[in-house]
This record gives structure tokens, C-alpha cells and sequence, in this order.
């Protein structure tokens, strides 16, 4: 590429800033460099958006100088940038998005409080398997899961959370189906949950992706009131579903 280019594709970044589309494969590398560090978080100044242009840059022209070739590796999800619907941004959640998915779930009555700190460690330890949901900065939606060690292929969703605001736009399927995408899910063949019977929202949601996918779904009770619970806690029934090909997510309606 061209030196003159590589100037040109950077002074006009600068004067469109962020959110512009481009076909033009190293262009699109320089936009990826400069609007998303490595957590996904979008810079947020033109002074990191330059300083961030002219580190790639300089890469660039220390490789150029060396007559290698060069070659660049970025995963899907880093390719696409962080996934949007309908003005909502999906993306790993940071520690600084801890505080604002407890006081999310807390406004929930359907969800089980956690501690701050737990949800400080599903944000950090647990990112790579779990979605926030923002819309004009604020976390509006949150899944968080992980791969459970000894069922290999098996994604276990522990809680699904959609702010009052943001319901009847499928915003909880499309952060599961965003999630799914993931490199890290390319294995997932199967979805669980524990899910107790008087929560409708989250039976409609694992029917729903049972019904897109062509998933077998199966239930059986998992904690139980008496056995698990000591009588405080309703027993939770585990929700499974597969196999699914999550190939498929990104594309399907």
C-alpha cells in the first residue's frame, strides 16, 4: 500500500471520525485500530483516535522498511466491532461495567439478587462469555454465562437481564444469539439454564431459540425447593437445548 495512501486514509478518518463504512481492507484495519482497544471499548477522544492511527502507522512503516510482508490476524468479533440493534451496542463487559449490571439486575424482580463483587467477577474472569447491552451509554441489557469445565460443548446461561425500558424488541434473544458468535462459543453444540416455573420470560425466551434452531428442548427439575433450598427458594428447573449449530446465529432473523 502505498505511503501516500496510508496518509490519506488517515486524515480522512480524522475528519469523519468514528462510524463510517469502507471496503477498502486497510482502511478498515486503521478504523479497527483506532476506534477499539483490545476490550472492545470504543476510544472515546480524537487525541487517543490519532495517537492510536499513528502507532499503526508507524507499525506499518517499521515492517514496510524491512521488505517482510505483512500480515494481519483479527478474530470475527473484533472484525465486526462490537454488534448493534436498533441504536443498542453489544460488547464484553469491562470491571467498570460491574456496579451498573448489579443496580440492573436489582431493579429486576424476576432475578435473584447477586453481590456487587460477584458481578465484578463474572465482568472480569467470565468476559469473554458475557454481553452487556448499552444504549446511550447506559446498560440496558446483560446475559452472563459461562462454559461449565466438565460438559464440553455446553453453554450455561445464569442470568438474562433486560432493563423495563428496552422490552418487546427481542433485545434478550439478540444478546444470546450475539453471544453465541462469539470465537470462543464456535464449540457451543448446547444452551442450559435453571429456570423456575413462574418465570415466563425466560420459557419464552430458551422456546423461542429452540424453535429458531430446530433445538430439542428438555427439562427436568435441578435444585429443588426442600433438598437444595431448605423451603426458601422455589426449585429451579434445567432448561437444555440442542444440539444447535451456532454458526448459524449471526444470520438467523
Amino acid at each position: 500500500m502505498p505511503i501516500f495512501r496510508l496518509f490519506f486514509v488517515y486524515e480522512n478518518f480524522l475528519r469523519r471520525q468514528r462510524g463510517r463504512k469502507t471496503d477498502d481492507p486497510w482502511e478498515k484495519y486503521f478504523i479497527l485500530n483506532a476506534c477499539f482497544e483490545p476490550g472492545g471499548r470504543k476510544n472515546s477522544s480524537i487525541a487517543e483516535l490519532s495517537l492510536t492511527l499513528l502507532v499503526s502507522l508507524t507499525k506499518y512503516l517499521a515492517v514496510v522498511a524491512t521488505g517482510a510482508p505483512m500480515r494481519i490476524e483479527i478474530s470475527k468479533e473484533v472484525a465486526a466491532g462490537p454488534a448493534m440493534a436498533g441504536g443498542v451496542r453489544f460488547r464484553k463487559p469491562t470491571s467498570e461495567d460491574g456496579a451498573a449490571v448489579w443496580r440492573l439486575i436489582g431493579d429486576l424482580d424476576a432475578l435473584d439478587d447477586n453481590s456487587m463483587y460477584c458481578n465484578l467477577l463474572q465482568c472480569t474472569h467470565f468476559a469473554d462469555t458475557c454481553i452487556v447491552a448499552e444504549h446511550d451509554d447506559e446498560v440496558v441489557g446483560w446475559v452472563s454465562a459461562y462454559l461449565p469445565p466438565a460438559k464440553k460443548g455446553t453453554l450455561f446461561v445464569w442470568q438474562v437481564a433486560v432493563a423495563p425500558q428496552m422490552r418487546g424488541r427481542g433485545l434478550a434473544k439478540k444478546m444470546l444469539k450475539s453471544l453465541l458468535d462469539r470465537d470462543v462459543c464456535a464449540e457451543v453444540s448446547h444452551i442450559e439454564s435453571t429456570i423456575t416455573r413462574d418465570n415466563d420470560a425466560s420459557w419464552g425466551l430458551f422456546r423461542s431459540i429452540a424453535s429458531e434452531f430446530d433445538g430439542d428442548l428438555s427439562e427436568r427439575p435441578h435444585f429443588r425447593r426442600d433438598a437444595h433450598f431448605d423451603g426458601e427458594h422455589a426449585t429451579e428447573y434445567l432448561c437444555r437445548i440442542g444440539p444447535i449449530e451456532t454458526g448459524d446465529m449471526a444470520t438467523a432473523a
